[in-house]
């Protein structure tokens, strides 16, 4: 019996092994996802001029209010 189970929990995490690394190096999912997530990766000169962040945008000027007191 302990044979036996033995048996079954090396089957089962060679192929569970087997299946995860298939799946992460997959050749086309890799090449797919490669520079493309990730903040390291993420550039801003990869967006749209639309959609870029403009340094020189000021916030709009706070509004003057009195000081009230008590």
């Amino acid at each position: 019996m302990t044979e036996t189970f033995t048996a079954v929990v090396v089957v089962v995490a060679v192929v569970g092994t087997a299946l995860s690394f298939t799946r992460y190096l997959w050749p086309f999912d890799a090449a797919n996802e490669l520079g493309k997530t990730g903040a390291w990766f993420s550039h801003e000169e990869d967006l749209p001029l639309e959609s870029r962040h403009d340094g020189n945008n000021n916030d709009p000027a706070i509004k003057h209010r009195r000081i009230r007191g008590r």
